[in-house]
């Protein structure tokens, strides 16, 4: 009798545990079944048919196409655009994404000034540096340190400055200059990269990785010098 009642006990304070479980997982209320986004007009932007249409054509391989009857003077100076424009300039290169562990990050080989480096590619910064022969050579430790002194169209920019700091609180600073950087055969002379003087230890304990390749523009780059930002390798693609 005392196995019974324990037992349908048992059942009851399970049911009571699982109906309780239910309810902390409960769909939560909806208050409203749609919502929208309203759009702002951008100003400030020129913009201009025949090069978005020599971009297209360009970025593509495609043939320019003859212009159709009564849009002779809309097209007249897109294959200008098409063959003289900075769209016309435009490389594509490739590179191998090499995984760290549990894939934090993605190192690609990039060259600076005939010396390569294994860089880490970030879309949510604009600034381009890596490890320098500035540093002490306890911080370079294991990493390749880029070296002004062995490229021979490295040009120190006097005057210019750059700090960031990350969101995982990280950081680094230094010196600012032009170089030729190649990355997977497209190539930018003059482009502007940062030289780092001072890193944090998370940076130095990444023996793999030798830098960061900011891909986002130059509005938010941290070389600067009075009034001035440098332009970043996305801006000069």
């Amino acid at each position: 009798m005392v196995l019974v009642r324990r037992t349908i006990m048992m059942r009851y304070v399970t049911l009571i545990l699982g109906l309780s479980a239910c309810s902390l997982f409960a769909s939560p209320t909806r208050s409203g079944e749609s919502f929208s986004v309203s759009r702002i007009h951008q100003t400030g932007v020129r913009r201009s048919g025949p090069a978005a249409i020599a971009a297209a054509f360009r970025k593509f391989g495609w043939t320019l196409p003859t212009a159709p009857h009564g849009h002779e003077d809309f097209a007249a100076n897109i294959p200008d655009i098409y063959h003289s424009s900075k769209v016309a300039k435009r490389q594509t290169g490739k590179v191998n994404a090499t995984p760290e562990q549990y894939h934090a990050e993605y190192l690609c080989p990039v060259t600076i000034g005939g010396q390569t480096l294994n860089m880490d590619f970030d879309t949510g910064s604009s600034d381009f540096w890596m490890f320098s022969t500035y540093l002490s050579k306890r911080t370079i430790g294991q990493h390749i340190a880029f070296n002004p002194n062995t490229s021979s169209t490295f040009q120190k920019l006097n005057g210019y400055s750059w700090q960031i700091m990350y969101g995982d609180g990280s950081g680094a600073k230094g010196v600012v200059g032009t170089d030729t950087v190649n990355i997977g055969g497209a190539t930018v002379t003059k482009q502007a990269v940062e030289l780092a003087t001072a890193l944090s230890s998370s940076f130095v304990a990444d023996t793999l990785n030798d830098g960061l390749v900011g891909l986002g523009f130059s509005n938010i780059n941290n070389g600067m010098m009075i009034c001035s930002r440098e332009s970043t390798y996305t801006d000069l693609q």
